[in-house]
């Protein structure tokens, strides 16, 4: 909807603001939740074993490092801050 706002200042047309206003007061269902979890569910039927969205993701180990470390000339990553 801010998207709608942003074309109806740039073009001067109070139609994209009247569209704006009737889609705030539409409540839109969501599509996407229940096709997701079919869609998971028949894997899980299926026997493959993609991770989903829905899944945690693993934890990252955290390697801790100095300031100085950025100032290395062997440094062969980006900085880290």
């Amino acid at each position: 909807m801010a998207v709608l706002g942003l074309i109806s200042l740039f073009t001067h047309m109070h139609i994209f603001w009247i569209i704006g206003l009737l889609l705030a007061l539409i409540d839109l269902p969501d599509l996407m939740s229940p096709l997701r979890r079919i869609a998971d569910s028949v894997e899980k039927l299926a026997g493959t074993n993609t991770p989903s969205a829905s899944e945690a993701p693993q934890e990252r180990k955290l390697q801790p490092k100095a300031y100085a470390d950025n100032f290395r000339f062997d440094r062969l990553s980006n900085w880290t801050h």
